[in-house]
C-alpha cells in the first residue's frame, strides 16, 4: 500500500489503550450512549480545556441548562484523530442541533510544512465536515477559524494556520456550515496576544473563554429557537474583514492567492495529486505540468505529474503552489502555462507577473529543476 495523506487517514491518537486518551474516550463514549447532547463541542486541547483550566466558564455557560453541552475535545488531537473518533461512534445514536468545530492547530504546530502542507490540513478538515454532515445531517456546524498561535503576528505556525483558515472559510454556506472567526477579538491591533486572553499563546484563559462564549451563545440560541428565521442563511457572526493578503500592492486578482475549494471536483483533484506526489517514483517525475488546460495542451506522459486544472486562473495556480503542490517529490523539469482564464480586468503585464510568481515559487522549492514557460 502506498503513502496516504496523514491528515485524512483516521487513526487513534495513541496505541496505548491504558493511557489517558483511551480513558477519556471511554468516558465520552458512555456519555454518547447515555443520549449524547443537542450541543457538541469537537476539537483538540483548546476545546478540551473548557473542562480543565476553563471549567469555571464551561459550568457558567455550557454545562447546565439549556445546553447541557457535550465536550468532545481531546488534547493533542489532529484532524485524523478527530476523524477516527467520529467514525467510531462519537456522533452516532443521538441528534445534535449544533456542533462547534475547532481543529487544525496541532497539524501545523506538531509538523513541519514539508511533512504536512496546508493542502493536507484543509483536506483533513473537509473530511471531518463530510462525516459530520453524513452522521448529523440536521445539525448546524459552527466551523471556527484556527485561533491565533504564538505571541506575534509573524509566528510561522500562525501564518500557516491563516492560510488554512483562508481556504476552510469557503466551506461555510451559512446554512449547514457557519463560519466563526474570532481571531481579531483574541489579539491586539498589532497582532500580539494579550496574556490575560491566552497566557501560553495557544489556549484561551478566562478572558479568552469569555470572548469565545460571547461569540457562540447567540449562534447556539438561534439554532435552539427554531423560529422562522433559523432556516435563513446566517450572516457572518462578526464583522467581515478585508482579506489580509489583499493589499494595495496587489491590485490585480491574478497576482493574489485564491483557492477554489468550494468546488468539490477541485478538492478531489487536490487529494488525487497529493497522493500522486506522496507516491512519486523514486527517481522523481520527468515533467510536472503546472497551470490550466488551455489549448493546445500537451499530453502528460506516464512518468509525469499533471497539475493543470481546468479553468484555473493564475491566482488559483499560485495558491496551489504556495500551499503544498510542490512538496514531497523531485522533478526533472516543470512546464508552466497559465493566465488564459484570468479576469478580463487583468492586464497582460499582470498576467505575465503572475506567471513569473508561479515560476519563482517553483524555483524556490525545486532549485535543481528546469522550468519552462509556454505561451
Amino acid at each position: 500500500m502506498g503513502a496516504e495523506i496523514r491528515s485524512m487517514t483516521p487513526v487513534p491518537q495513541s496505541t496505548n489503550t491504558n493511557g489517558w486518551w483511551w480513558g477519556r474516550l471511554r468516558q465520552k463514549d458512555a456519555a454518547v450512549a447515555d443520549g449524547g447532547s443537542r450541543i457538541v463541542f469537537l476539537g483538540d486541547s483548546i476545546t478540551h480545556g473548557w473542562e480543565a483550566e476553563g471549567r469555571f466558564w464551561w459550568n457558567k455557560y455550557f454545562a447546565g441548562e439549556p445546553y447541557r453541552a457535550l465536550n468532545l475535545g481531546f488534547g493533542g488531537d489532529h484532524t485524523e484523530n478527530v476523524l477516527w473518533r467520529i467514525r467510531h461512534g462519537q456522533l452516532d445514536g443521538y441528534e445534535a442541533r449544533a456542533i462547534v468545530l475547532l481543529i487544525g492547530v496541532n497539524n501545523a504546530w506538531h509538523r513541519e510544512e514539508h511533512e504536512e502542507p496546508p493542502i493536507d490540513t484543509i483536506l483533513g478538515i473537509k473530511a471531518i465536515l463530510n462525516e459530520l454532515r453524513r452522521r448529523q445531517p440536521n445539525a448546524r456546524i459552527f466551523l471556527h477559524a484556527i485561533f491565533p498561535f504564538g505571541k506575534t503576528a509573524d509566528n510561522p505556525v500562525r501564518l500557516r494556520c491563516k492560510r488554512v483558515n483562508k481556504a476552510i472559510s469557503r466551506f461555510a454556506d451559512g446554512r449547514h456550515i457557519v463560519w466563526v472567526d474570532i481571531s481579531d477579538r483574541l489579539t491586539l491591533p498589532n497582532g500580539q496576544i494579550p496574556r490575560e486572553v491566552m497566557p501560553d499563546c495557544v489556549h484561551p484563559a478566562g478572558a479568552g473563554r469569555e470572548i469565545w462564549a460571547a461569540a457562540l451563545i447567540p449562534c447556539i440560541n438561534r439554532v435552539l429557537a427554531s423560529d422562522a428565521t433559523s432556516d435563513l442563511p446566517y450572516q457572518a457572526t462578526l464583522p467581515s474583514r478585508l482579506d489580509a493578503d489583499m493589499t494595495p500592492a496587489v491590485a490585480s486578482v491574478g497576482l493574489s492567492s485564491i483557492p477554489r475549494v468550494e468546488e468539490e471536483w477541485w478538492l478531489n483533484r487536490l487529494r488525487t495529486d497529493r497522493l500522486a506526489a506522496l507516491n512519486a517514483p523514486s527517481n522523481g517525475f520527468d515533467t510536472v505540468w503546472v497551470g490550466d488546460t488551455s489549448k493546445p495542451c500537451a499530453r502528460a506522459g506516464v512518468h509525469d505529474l499533471d497539475l493543470r486544472y481546468a479553468g484555473d486562473a493564475t491566482e488559483n495556480v499560485i495558491w496551489r503552489m504556495e500551499n503544498g503542490q510542490l512538496e514531497g517529490y523531485r522533478a526533472r523539469r516543470f512546464v508552466v502555462k497559465a493566465g488564459h482564464h484570468n479576469s478580463r480586468f487583468d492586464s497582460r503585464s499582470d498576467k505575465a507577473k503572475a506567471v513569473e510568481r508561479i515560476v519563482e515559487l517553483i524555483k524556490l522549492r525545486h532549485k535543481e529543476s528546469l522550468v519552462e514557460v509556454e505561451k
